[in-house]
């Protein structure tokens, strides 16, 4: 019998380094992890482990032989059942071009009322777990080298029958949101009043 195990790691990474310059790449280590499974109470013939990265940028990566990369995957194997090698633990480093963005807290209210439509105030908590900058954030910089992994919006799905949209944070109303009235939804492309980068968070508001 064959069997495809699929898992999904989203915030097992580390800042590789824990600073960087603004204009550097965003690295991120993958490590201790065993592409052999060892469980006593499992008979495996063969097996073997692939990691489909998020970029193909990989500055390391311990191989364990047999082993190969190809674009954006690694793979590990395959190792038959006798054969197993001594040593099977592995660390990869890559570019994760993408914000580490963290939800830290989500609070939606509803208000009903018998008179008016539905209010919906949904109060949001994001931190960006990045790697921080050595010198600062520079707007300057920012617009000559915009990179992918600063949070500059953040996209909302809303119920088609939603308008009276707004956007607010602890400064007040923010003006920058656009929002395209489709016919099964309302997208929303919401951009903060700050970009959003590695150690920085936000707290904002977004109602309708």
């Amino acid at each position: 019998t064959s069997v495809e195990v699929y898992e999904v790691y989203s915030m097992d990474f580390e800042n590789i380094p824990g600073e960087i310059y603004q204009s550097e790449r965003q690295m991120v280590g993958f490590t201790n992890f065993d592409v052999v499974v060892s469980d006593p109470s499992l008979d495996v013939n063969e097996q073997t482990t692939k990691f489909y990265l998020p970029s193909t940028t990989v500055d390391y990566f311990t191989e364990v032989k047999p082993a190969n990369k190809v674009g954006s995957e690694i793979v590990y194997g395959p190792y038959k059942k006798g054969s197993n090698p001594d040593r099977s633990t592995v660390t990869i480093i890559v570019e994760h071009p993408e914000p580490l963005l963290v939800i830290e807290k989500v609070v939606r209210e509803v208000t009903v009322s018998s008179w008016n439509d539905i209010e919906v105030e949904e109060h949001y908590h994001i931190r960006n777990v990045g790697p921080t900058f050595k010198d600062g954030f520079s707007r300057v910089e920012y617009s000559r080298n915009p990179k992918a992994y600063i949070a500059n919006d953040f996209s909302l799905v809303l119920p088609k029958e939603a308008h009276s949209l707004f956007f607010i944070d602890v400064l007040g109303n923010i003006t920058t949101s656009n929002a395209r009235f489709e016919h099964e939804k309302v997208t929303v492309e919401a951009v903060p009043r700050f970009p959003l980068v590695g150690g920085w968070q936000t707290h904002f508001t977004f109602g309708y």
